[in-house]
């Protein structure tokens, strides 16, 4: 792949529309937060909640993040349900931030990195998961932290040592950013293998190496259960079909559709 050129560069070095944005985030912010403790506990939220008071470096279904932020949530708040769903409404709010970033990087204007703001942060996608406390909102901020940092490496102005310390915090959150990662190392090998050539790779997979240790220390002591549950997972406890799951994914979507089009 060439090397952007110079105008390409120039672009992303816009000023960052903090204003237009941070009304954006605050929006989205107050209507979370308005309804945060409306609709009771829901049945996963008790789960890592019950899991928050049995730290450990793993748990069946879910690394240990989750659970640390659990925690984290009853000693601030106390058992309160809106207290727990503010941890993932600020990491939401985070990942519309990020998002921004990765918009700005690639030369867009205080417009489109606004525009950005309001798909990533009213998506119906985005609005039905940040409110629930569960591993999803908090792996969408570590995923786009990942991808930002990847962004910034393509471009020459990255840091490997930071993509492994966010690479490290994400696997610890949730395992399925495991394939975002392989799909980068892919990328790179096929179109920027000078990036995986440089100093800094080594340096990063051994501090996300380093990251995971706590996890895998207990996924070994425990027969590496995690890895037999993915094998063999138990049936879904919820009854929507097939069928029904890739039309509602269509339609927490759909909003974004006109815009990846144009």
């Amino acid at each position: 792949m060439p090397r952007l050129t110079a105008t390409r560069a120039e672009k992303a070095t816009v000023a960052f529309a903090a204003g237009p944005v941070l009304v954006v985030v605050a929006l989205k912010c107050a209507l979370e937060l308005a309804v945060a403790g409306r609709y009771g506990w829901h049945r996963d939220e008790l789960y890592y909640a019950v899991a928050g008071l049995h730290l450990q470096g793993g748990y069946v279904e879910f690394p240990p993040v989750t659970a640390l932020l659990a925690a984290l949530a009853r000693v601030s708040f106390g058992w309160s349900l809106v207290g727990l769903h503010a941890i993932t409404i600020l990491a939401s709010a985070g990942t519309v931030l990020v998002s921004v970033l990765v918009a700005r990087e690639l030369g867009a204007t205080r417009r489109t990195q606004t525009l950005a703001a309001v798909m990533i942060g009213f998506s119906p996608g985005m609005i039905a998961t940040n409110l629930l406390f569960q591993p999803v909102a908090l792996d969408q901020l570590a995923t786009m932290i990942v991808l930002w940092l990847a962004l910034r490496l393509a471009l020459g102005r990255g840091s490997w040592p930071l993509l492994g310390v966010a690479a490290g915090i994400g696997l610890e959150t949730k395992y399925t950013i495991a394939v975002v990662l392989v799909l980068l190392i892919a990328t790179f090998l096929v179109w920027r293998r000078d990036i995986l050539r440089s100093w800094g790779f080594p340096p990063a997979v051994t501090i996300a190496a380093a990251l995971l240790v706590p996890n895998l220390v207990w996924e070994a002591s425990h027969g590496w259960t995690s890895v037999h549950w993915f094998l063999n997972p138990p049936p879904s406890g919820s009854d929507e079909t097939r069928p029904q799951f890739i039309v509602n994914l269509i339609l927490l979507t759909l909003v974004a559709f006109p815009v990846a089009v144009a």
